[in-house]
Parts: structure tokens; C-alpha cells; sequence
């Protein structure tokens, strides 16, 4: 509902005059935010979630939501760029086993320490 600025004779949302004096009425604002979509960037929260869980899908994720978040006016951003730090870091990780492994490392250590 909203109020003639004039007069302040109550009018329906989708009246353009007031009924009383006839001076214009003002759109209503609230409408508009109820249609625009969610602001929430889904994309950064599941990057942070599956850079935890699975660093390949959470940096994919986390890309998505760092690139929407300029769609969303910037929220998710941070969210975005800690699940791209957290990937590239279990990244790095998971590159650095690997390497150890490869080059024996850890036989050294099983014949050192035992299972």
C-alpha cells in the first residue's frame, strides 16, 4: 500500500493518481526488490564448502563465484577468493606427496618408523 504524497489518501500499489487531489504517486520501491533475484552468490559458498572436501570442485566452484560476484555487486567475493586459496593450497599439497612419493621419501620413512 502506499500513501499519496500530497494529500496522504492511502492508494492501491498499482495506481498511478491519487484518487483524492489527482497528484501523481510515486512507484513502489519494495515491489521491485521482491522481483530482483536472490543475492546470494551459491556459487562462492559451495566453492569454500568443496575446497574442504574436493579441491578440483571447489576451485571450478570458487571461479564461478569470484565471476558472479560481479553480478551480485560483489557479495561472495571474499568467500570466493578464500575457497580459491584453500584449493590452490590442498592443490599445492597433494602436488608435494606426490612428488615425495615419487621420488621415495616415504619408503625411507616406513623402513625408518615402521607402518
Amino acid at each position: 500500500m502506499k500513501y499519496c504524497p500530497n494529500c496522504g489518501q492511502s492508494a492501491n500499489d498499482n495506481d498511478q493518481y491519487c484518487s483524492k487531489c489527482g497528484s501523481p504517486l510515486p512507484f513502489v520501491v519494495e515491489d521491485e526488490k521482491k522481483s530482483q533475484p536472490s543475492e546470494r552468490n551459491i556459487y562462492a559458498i559451495l566453492g569454500l564448502i568443496f575446497a574442504f572436501v574436493f579441491w578440483p570442485a571447489g576451485l571450478i566452484l570458487s571461479f564461478y563465484g569470484f565471476g558472479f560476484s560481479k553480478i551480485h555487486n560483489g557479495r561472495g567475493k571474499a568467500l570466493a577468493i578464500a575457497g580459491l586459496i584453500v584449493s590452490v593450497l590442498y592443490f599445492l599439497s597433494y602436488t608435494v606427496l606426490v612428488i615425495l612419493k615419487i621420488a621415495g621419501v616415504f619408503d625411507y620413512w616406513y623402513a625408518i618408523f615402521g607402518d
